[in-house]
């Protein structure tokens, strides 16, 4: 068990991880296309499609090979298996993507701003430990912090609505450094929740890119632009914190969660929901 990776800094424990999902955050991170990747190796696009897609399994020098083309290589060591990140994040999935986030000890600040985004359209993508949230994976929020990358149209008129929300400038020197960007700009609310511009964040290949691939996700009636879990497990190998690789172990889970049957949804309005869903989340929150 390996993670594309380009320093020493690896994961104690790890999920099962596909093929097709190590070479398409190979491929982005190195800001390739799928025509590109073909290109540098000399095989036809449609390979690589199929590839990613899961309908055709690559040899493992195929792996490598793709993986040298983008700049990477393989891990060489084994790692702990553990099945049951990927049992808390099929639990997850059964959730609205709202009770994620609320799930993890998401303030009401936090969850509050993440509505008001959803709600004024504003081309934005939410990244960050509160996609990770929103995507279904199994970890606690470590901070109330909405991460953003917008889109430079809508830049000014994002941190209009968050002054007006009571959101005031202040200094990222505090920051623990998870997910990197070129630039970070943080405005604090007034409960403690901090909203974070990110300008280019580290992995991807910029906004555009990231928003084409992103997922869109109903947020109380309102659809929200989300980054995608393999743009998430870029940005979190990309990044230079050694605690981010708890990150990319945890949305590896979610790729495998989302392949196995579609877990049982339930009615959490109603009283057994409500008291399964307490329990459960009393014990699973970590």
């Amino acid at each position: 068990m390996s993670y594309v990776n380009n320093d020493d800094s690896q994961s104690d424990i790890i999920v099962g991880m596909d093929a097709r999902d190590v070479l398409t955050v190979a491929r982005r991170r190195a800001g390739l296309t799928q025509r590109q990747l073909a290109l540098r190796m000399g095989r036809p696009q449609a390979t690589i499609g199929r590839w990613e897609s899961g309908a055709r399994e690559p040899a493992f020098a195929d792996v490598m090979e793709a993986l040298a083309a983008c700049g990477f290589a393989l891990g060489h060591r084994l790692f702990t298996y553990d099945g049951s990140l990927v049992g808390d994040a099929s639990r997850r999935l059964a959730l609205d993507p709202v009770q994620r986030v609320r799930g993890l000890h998401g303030s009401d600040e936090l969850v509050t701003s993440l509505l008001r985004v959803a709600a004024n359209g504003l081309r934005c993508v939410v990244v960050g430990e509160v996609a990770g949230a929103l995507q279904g994976w199994p970890l606690s929020l470590d901070a109330n912090v909405l991460e953003l990358a917008v889109d430079d149209r809508d830049h000014d008129a994002l941190l209009a609505g968050v002054h007006a929300a009571g959101g005031r400038p202040v200094a990222t020197v505090d920051r623990r450094p998870r997910w990197h960007a070129e630039t970070v700009q943080r405005l604090a609310l007034a409960q403690g929740t901090a909203i974070e511009v990110l300008a280019h964040p580290a992995g991807v290949a910029g906004y555009r890119q990231l928003a084409a691939r992103s997922d869109r996700l109903a947020l109380s009636g309102n659809d929200q632009q989300v980054a995608g879990v393999h743009d998430l497990i870029a940005m979190a190998e990309a990044s230079r914190d050694v605690g981010a690789g708890v990150f990319v172990t945890a949305l590896y889970a979610v790729l495998d969660a989302r392949r196995q049957p579609p877990p049982v949804q339930l009615d959490y309005d109603s009283p057994a929901g409500q008291a399964a869903l307490e329990a459960w989340l009393s014990t699973t929150a970590t």
